[in-house]
């Protein structure tokens, strides 16, 4: 299976990177793009391994979600297409009600 990720989802990860390395420095850029590169091909081999996430996103498909030391990646798997599509990756330490309000 392949991945995609949704202009959000490409837009929000580069702030996480760039808000990252600014923070904490090269090495934690690293360990957190090899963690979600690890996570993303994990989804494309197993694409339901993710937990479901509650009805209140508006999107035909279902979202799951998995979590990597504190961020949640959200997606949903395109099965027509044989496509995993990420929409979010939001940080856990935010109010939950954030992650709603971006995904619709």
């Amino acid at each position: 299976m392949t991945y995609s990720l949704t202009t959000f989802a490409e837009q929000r990860l580069t702030d996480i990177l760039d808000y990252t390395f600014s923070e904490y420095g090269e090495n934690a850029v690293n360990k957190l793009s090899r963690a979600i590169d690890k996570d993303i091909l994990l989804l494309t081999l197993n694409p339901y391994m993710g937990k479901k996430e509650d009805k209140r996103y508006r999107t035909r498909y279902e979202v799951r979600s998995l979590v990597e030391l504190f961020f949640k990646i959200l997606y949903v798997v395109d099965e027509k297409n044989e496509c995993i599509v990420i929409l979010d990756f939001f940080d856990c330490r935010q109010a939950p009600s954030r992650m709603e309000e971006d995904i619709n």
